[in-house]
């Protein structure tokens, strides 16, 4: 690959650098550091392997490690808890309702209002599609969402448009997205990246999911779940390529414990109960496991098509476990035709069969790395019932399930026992990275504590009891007993009593035993309604009397501050009873604090240099500068772990006359032991911080610091479209496009007990909302299916049969008095209701940033502008920079599209600047100082005659600053078939030509003055000793190419040309370059690969260079 700088005046600017200039030091300015996400809190921490390169193709494969935490459930992945292998693109695919069809078929949706006027004016084409695509459930109503990932290429989501064929990208890209036939016949994607780099995934992995239990065993569903990456292709005809091999597995992935409850029997009155009453089958507790099996795939080795180097992927199984993976990656090998390099893998087994990557050694260069981590022993089974609402360890290992009491009075009289899911600050942290040594011998220790937010806490005032009783005897036939109690809150009060005979004063029980019950304010002097609780939550009681048979109980919703009098009366004589009741007669103590939420984040670092015994401090406050103490942690959603459900029971009459059916609505209550609203967003996370401020050098800011302020923004959950409202879940909505955005970033300093702000930097992000494009997706929730119930009709009008644009119509294409039948919405809703949530393609860039420096007390202010205002591409189209003295540079950038090369256009090369203009505004005057256009075929044949048949560029032009003639800077004359650039020629006139070894990796020389046609003739030499180097990779190979170089440079037929040589380890670097003096400089490396020293040929120290922890 090369580049072409397309601003400066002289030509020698414009020569492409295809040949290494000296190495500089090895770029590790975060070697030995960690990173973190402060947006989120997250340990994030990589290591490279290898990059693997091919022609215009660089794909990086490390292991990478993120987490706020290891969840009880959490599958071992293949390289252990918290750690990936980022080795190969992938599709992954969310199957919602039906799997949409890739290349056919699509979702249901509708938004006609059309009155029906023979029947109250009910949106009858709605309601019938309501019916059918919720109750009926006909039609898929939901986008599977898919998500593509390729390591240092592209990420986003995507969906299948509705009514064509391409798909809606979350994040508006120049990405082009296709679906293609993969080799056994199944459909894959192709996408083509703005460069012409074309990524395939053809290889198609699928599960089957099962779901056990909850009184019912669900049907299998097999579907396509992920798509991995099977080749790159460069347009210079490069092609790397991603071998798999089968890893199948299967598992229990999770379990859904639920408790449902009537709180009153039920009496239907009903003759023919079809089915038995509703609480058959629905009361009691119920367990599901939801079992998958995934007819998957390993990445097994990454090739090419130009040479033998390759890279393999070994792995071993440690153990067998049915409900946990086994294998893991064992080595990572690097091959020419014989090993060039190795990486092996360590691991941690627990007890419990969970996993920790421990150690990752290269059997070469013996660098390694090392880890530890937090009490990994105590992190229990997979399936563990001793975890917190966010799926946690919380050490609670009596948990008999995960159902956990909630918050609702209606819950006080279960006599369930419920499961302790609080969060244990100190055990959630179970399983998270500790320490990392690096190959330096440096290390750091990482410390964390629990997610936090702001927000309202409230600490309940302790309860006081009173009790109550009254009886009387044979000689007294009323007698009323009271007591007062003061209301400290607003509270509902439980009364507990009952009723009996006399039996010590009286003889026999001649009349039914009743103790009335009355709740008088004494603010208002009225008494209050007594409750009961019934199926359908509470209600009036009409019998406010205790009677025998045991407790009954009454609930009074009660003011705050207010007093009120219990009083019980008895009407009969020998008649007696009791009441005992809980009252808070203070308010709750409420107060704002700082609120703790399941996960965890980075609370400090501190990093040690080799030997070194005092660390270096980094601390993390997720809290303004100005309030280090509040935390700014926004927490998506609370956890509902309860709803009312709902059903339809319904009575045959023994007419048979569906007129005469009854439906009598019943709710119960579900407890849940998952949310039925994800805990986790989009992005897989629960808490996001809008400011976080980090103190460097120390907790104090002792070097400093940096402030950032970031943008928060919550995706909606789904929202009701119809019916009761009563059901919380369904999915999100994409709304929040910018969440996690820099906004504003300072970088402090300590000056006393202050902060001061040394430099800010200011971010303003555009939306374009007239690019904006949403499809709503819906979800049925039905309540049971209806039997018999008289429909409506809605006859189909002349422009029904007509009508597009408003979804499912099913009317259109019949003829006029076609008819379709629908239930109004108050019978409707008896059996269904709808959620609604939508998928949103984005179109949005970073506009404007502002800088403002403080350098000799004054501020320096720069803005630069981003614009992006090309209708055809998503490219930058100018930048302009301003400032504090008035100046502006202004850079304009033109692509394939506003130049009118439809040949660049059709392989997708639209993020590629063809012409570029630089002006500056000095003092209010605007002068042109660059214009550039670089120059690629317009066609096929054009490519074929100039470039090689490849789309690259065969000159380079700059423009006269004062009129519209042209210069020419540079052609480039000649290409290989792999698009590497055999020659050039400066101004058209002087040429260079370059011999390419390495087996067509690296350049080996460079010739100024010759023609390639003058060199070919004597480089086979140079190019065959430069292939065996780089198979074999010894001293002895790289001696001899050296030698054979030698000999290159001093061949008489090239004694007029100015030459420099160049030889290489391909996996590090270069290892010695020879300009035309023929004083040779040679590259020394450390055993972490990077830059030691410089010598000459006789060993003479030339530089040196020392690598010291980073602070």
């Amino acid at each position: 690959m090369f580049y072409v700088l397309s601003s400066a005046q002289e030509s020698g600017d414009y020569i492409p650098k295809v040949y290494p200039s000296s190495p500089d030091t090895y770029n590790l300015g975060t070697y030995g550091n960690i990173n973190i996400g402060e947006y989120t809190g997250t340990m994030s921490h990589s290591i490279p392997l290898y990059e693997y390169t091919i022609g215009d193709i660089k794909f990086p494969v490390s292991l990478q490690y993120s987490s706020n935490g290891i969840k009880v459930d959490e599958y071992n992945p293949v390289v252990g808890l918290g750690w990936s292998l980022s080795a190969h693109g992938i599709i992954s695919k969310i199957v919602r309702d039906r799997e949409d069809g890739l290349s056919g078929g699509d979702i249901k949706w509708q938004n006609d209002n059309t009155p029906d006027p023979n029947n109250g004016g009910y949106p009858a084409l709605r309601l019938n599609f309501y019916e059918n695509a919720g109750l009926q459930d006909l039609w898929d109503t939901e986008k599977d969402l898919f998500r593509v990932n390729i390591p240092g290429g592209f990420s986003n989501s995507f969906v299948k448009k509705i009514g064509g064929d391409g798909w809606l990208q979350e994040k508006k890209t120049d990405f082009k997205i296709e679906t293609i036939t993969t080799p056994d016949l199944k459909t894959g994607f192709l996408i083509t990246a703005p460069d012409g780099i074309k990524y395939y995934f053809e290889l198609v992995e699928t599960s089957t999911n099962r779901v056990h239990g909850g009184g019912r065993n669900m049907p299998d569903i097999s579907l396509s779940s992920a798509f991995f990456l099977t080749r790159i292709e460069d347009t210079k005809n490069n092609i790397m390529y991603f071998e798999y091999e089968p890893a199948g597995s299967s598992y229990t992935s999770h379990k859904s414990d639920v408790y449902n409850f009537f709180v009153d029997s039920y009496n239907f009155n009903c003759s023919a109960d079809v089915g038995g009453l509703p609480l058959s089958g629905i009361a009691g507790f119920h367990e599901r496991s939801n079992l998958v099996r995934y007819d998957t795939y390993r990445i097994k080795s990454i090739s090419n098509n130009i040479n033998q180097q390759r890279i393999a992927f070994n792995y071993v199984t440690k153990f067998s476990d049915t409900e946990n993976r086994g294998n893991f990656l064992d080595e990572v090998t690097l091959y020419g035709n014989s090993k060039i390099d190795s990486y092996k893998l360590d691991y941690l087994i627990t007890p419990n069969n969970r996993v920790f990557l421990r150690k990752v050694y290269s059997t070469i260069s013996q660098k390694v790395h090392e880890f530890e981590y937090i009490n990994p022993e105590l992190l229990p089974k997979r399936l563990s019932n001793a975890q917190d609402f966010w799926g946690y360890y919380n050490g609670v290992t009596q948990n008999r399930h995960l159902i956990s009491k909630v918050e609702n009075l209606i819950l006080d009289n279960i006599n369930f026992s419920f499961a302790n899911r609080e969060l244990n600050e100190e055990l959630s942290q179970t399983g998270l990275l500790s320490k990392i040594v690096y190959p330096t011998k440096g290390y750091t220790k990482i410390h964390y504590e629990p997610h936090t937010k702001w927000g309202e806490k409230t600490d309940v005032a302790p309860a006081k009891s009173k009790s109550l009783s009254v009886m009387t005897d044979q000689s007294t036939w009323t007698k009323t007993e009271s007591t007062t109690f003061y209301s400290g809150k607003k509270q509902q009060i439980k009364f507990i009593g009952g009723a009996s005979f006399n039996q010590e004063d009286c003889s026999s029980n001649t009349h039914q035993v009743r103790v009335y019950l009355k709740v008088k304010n004494l603010s208002t002097g009225e008494y209050e309604d007594l409750l009961i609780l019934n199926s359908l939550g509470y209600g009036t009681a009409t019998n406010t009397f205790f009677y025998p048979g045991g407790e009954n109980i009454f609930y009074v919703d009660v003011e705050a501050a207010t007093e009120y009098e219990v009083s019980l009366e008895v009407l009969r004589m020998c008649h007696g009873g009791g009441v005992s009741f809980k009252y808070i007669d203070t308010p709750d103590d409420v107060y704002d604090t700082n609120l703790p939420v399941g996960g965890n984040r980075v609370a400090k670092v501190e990093d040690y240099a080799g030997g070194a015994s005092a660390p270096v401090i980094t601390k993390w406050y997720y809290a303004h500068k100005d309030n280090l103490s509040r935390s700014s942690g926004v927490s998506y959603h609370k956890p509902i772990l309860w709803n009312y459900s709902e059903g339809v029971h319904y009575c045959p009459p023994p007419e048979g006359n569906p007129a005469f059916y009854k439906y009598t609505p019943y709710r119960y209550i579900s407890v849940h032991s998952n949310s039925l609203i994800p805990l986790f967003g989009n992005e897989s996370q629960n808490v996001s911080y809008e400011y976080v401020t980090k103190s460097v050098g120390g907790e104090d800011f002792e070097n400093g610091g940096k402030f950032t302020e970031y943008i928060v923004d919550i995706d909606p959950i789904a929202s009701n479209l119809f019916g009761s409202g009563n059901y919380r879940g369904g999915n999100f909505t994409n709304q929040g496009w910018n969440k996690g955005f820099v906004k504003k970033e300072e970088v402090l300093k300590k000056t006393g007990n202050s902060l001061s702000v040394v430099k800010e930097t200011i971010n303003e992000y555009k939306y374009i909302q007239s690019n904006r494009e949403e499809i709503n997706n819906i979800i049925g929730i039905p309540h049971g299916g209806y039997q018999r119930m008289t429909k409506l009709t809605y006859y189909c009008t002349e422009e029904d049969i007509t009508k597009q644009g408003t979804g499912y119509n099913p009317c259109y294409g019949q003829s006029t008095g076609y008819y379709i039948t629908y239930l109004p919405p108050e019978r409707l809703g008896m059996f269904v209701e709808l959620l609604q949530y939508k998928f949103i393609s984005h179109d949005y860039n970073l506009a404007k940033t502002t800088t403002n420096e403080v350098l000799d007390d004054k501020i320096v202010k720069t803005t630069i502008d981003y614009n992006y205002n090309s209708p055809h591409h998503k490219q930058l189209t100018s930048q302009v920079t301003e400032l504090s003295d008035g100046g502006k540079t202004t850079t304009n950038y033109r692509y394939a599209q506003e130049q009118g090369n439809q040949y660049l256009k059709e392989k997708n090369m639209v993020g590629v600047p063809i012409l570029t203009e630089v002006k500056k505004t000095v003092y209010g005057e605007t002068r042109t100082i660059s214009k550039v256009e670089t120059r690629y075929p317009v066609s096929t044949s054009d490519a074929n005659s100039k470039t090689a048949g490849l789309p690259l560029p065969y000159s380079v032009l700059s423009y006269d600053n004062h009129s519209a003639d042209t210069y020419l800077e540079i052609t480039y004359d000649k290409y290989d078939s792999k698009g590497k650039l055999l020659q050039y020629s400066e101004k058209g006139v002087k040429p260079t030509a370059i011999v390419w070894g390495y087996n067509q990796s690296h350049p080996i020389a460079k010739i100024e003055g010759a023609t390639y046609s003058q060199v070919s003739p004597h480089i086979s030499g140079i190019v065959s000793k430069s292939n065996a180097d780089a198979v074999t990779g010894t001293t002895v190979s790289e001696q001899e190419l050296i030698t054979a170089l030698d000999n290159f440079r001093t061949n008489s037929a090239l004694s007029g040309f100015q030459i420099t040589t160049y030889t290489y380890d391909p996996l590090i670097g270069v290892t010695s370059i020879t300009p035309p003096s023929g004083i040779r400089e040679i590259y020394k490396y450390d055993p972490a690969n990077r830059l030691e020293k410089v010598v000459d040929v006789n060993g003479h120290l030339l530089k040196e260079y020392k690598y010291h922890y980073k602070n």
